[in-house]
């Protein structure tokens, strides 16, 4: 979710998209989005059809007030609105690519862009660069592998950042996936200290 102008903006992944709206008339996933008043809702369809095929979307509003909007190692550059794509997609040009990697996530701190992701779906690894649009170099992890897949977010809150990400319940067939928070730490030279 993403706030401008006083509307809050939520990038979701569909799983199964009406035909008509790809080029290819096949059924695919995408990214759609909703908008609010409020961060908690209610939400309401902005567009009736998907921004494009993807799924895990990040949304991202740098300091200049550019958006972006990350799926897998793709960036698109959002319009004003907030509804329209000016341009992608974008490479990232990652100079290590895992064979398998989803649920991206972009923050900035101080001057540095990170960009994370879950490797083999379940893996916290990161990036960093000197811009959104990247090239983005591979820095290591933030949070080993364990249980099922693992997305996350990671906020500057009250001068303290926080990583939220799945705890994984296997004993528990109808709430496998529990929202978990723990602070994240860095080194001196921007470096992630391991959760």
């Amino acid at each position: 979710i993403a706030k401008r102008d006083g509307k809050y903006y939520f990038y979701y992944y569909f799983n199964r998209g009406r035909a008509e709206f790809f080029d290819d008339g096949k059924v695919h996933g995408g990214v759609g989005v909703a908008v609010a008043d409020k961060p908690e809702g209610p939400f309401r369809e902005a567009l009736g059809k998907p921004l494009f095929r993807g799924h895990d979307p990040a949304a991202f509003v740098d300091d200049d007030g550019k958006a972006y909007l990350y799926v897998q190692d793709k960036v698109y550059e959002l319009g004003d609105d907030m509804i329209s794509v000016v341009r992608g997609p974008i490479d990232l040009g990652l100079e290590y690519r895992p064979e398998r990697f989803e649920a991206a996530y972009v923050f900035k701190r101080g001057d540095t862009y990170y960009f994370t992701i879950a490797r083999g779906c379940n893996n916290l690894i990161y990036y960093t660069g000197s811009g959104p649009l990247g090239p983005f170099e591979f820095r290591g992890e933030i949070m080993k592998k364990y249980g099922g897949n693992n997305h996350h977010s990671i906020v500057k809150y009250r001068d303290r950042w926080i990583i939220f990400y799945h705890q994984w319940v296997p004993e528990d067939p109808d709430h496998q996936r529990q929202i978990r928070a723990e602070y994240l730490y860095f080194n001196d030279d921007g470096t992630i200290k391991l959760v």
